[in-house]
């Protein structure tokens, strides 16, 4: 009861920036749009897909009890941040390329069809019906190099960002663009 009561202060609070900052009432400046984009950031962490990811995202910036300098934790982090918005500017590219909205291209009868049959097959699985697994060579092949992986690694780290963006922005990038369409139009 307490968490949902939470979720929808949070929302609501979300919901309230969004229309203060990047809505018609004011007059939109490049400060008031970083200003609503911020706090509604920061809101967006605190949504069920992005909190899970906050400790394996410190987990692997700072590494397994390894000691981080300030210096080096702000390189970690920008390059974290750099992978996230190399990721975004590939995507924006793509969709700039095609020149028409992305999802046309998803709404025949061909790509509705595969993803219902996956996602049929997906359920049956969970469902028990049977097993899905990766065949067992392939898990002890990425078992073993996943034990050699450090943290703390800016190469990795800007990997983990630029996957992070495709997990996450299913869940703020909707928040996000709203503050990107209030300005331009």
């Amino acid at each position: 009861m307490l968490n949902q009561k939470i979720f929808i202060v949070m929302l609501g609070l979300l919901l309230g920036s969004t229309a203060l900052w990047a809505g018609d009432i004011v007059v939109q400046s490049i400060a008031s749009i970083l200003l609503g984009a911020f706090i509604s950031g920061v809101l967006l962490t605190f949504t069920p897909c992005v909190l899970p990811m906050v400790p394996i995202v410190s987990s692997i910036i700072a590494g397994q009890g390894e000691t981080v300098t300030q210096k080096k934790a702000v390189l970690l982090s920008v390059s974290y941040v750099m992978g996230t918005a190399v990721t975004y500017a590939l995507m924006g590219a793509l969709a700039g390329a095609t020149g028409e909205q992305l999802q046309s291209y998803f709404q025949n009868i061909w790509a509705i069809g595969a993803m219902t049959i996956v996602f049929v097959v997906m359920a049956l699985s969970m469902f028990g019906l049977f097993s899905i697994a990766l065949p067992s060579f392939i898990q002890s092949k990425l078992n073993r190099h996943s034990q050699g992986i450090k943290g703390g690694n800016i190469g990795m780290v800007f990997l983990l960002g630029m996957i992070s963006a495709l997990i996450l922005g299913a869940c703020v990038s909707p928040v996000l663009i709203s503050f990107i369409c209030g300005y331009f139009y």
